[in-house]
């Protein structure tokens, strides 16, 4: 096992908070699907990902 580079768990940490920012919204406002969460969340997770590079 090893360590995460600097960089990946940055990004790492940016994906989570994401994703726990998302469930808090869809508490009020939950997907149409399983299909539309997932895309939600690799949307968002790619659009992190992209940001912090």
């Amino acid at each position: 096992m090893a360590a995460l580079d600097d960089g990946l768990a940055r990004h790492a940490h940016t994906v989570a908070q994401t994703v726990r920012e998302t469930l808090g919204e869809w508490r009020t406002r939950p997907p149409a699907s399983n299909e539309a969460a997932l895309s939600e969340l690799l949307a968002y997770a790619a659009r992190d990902v992209a940001r912090n590079r």
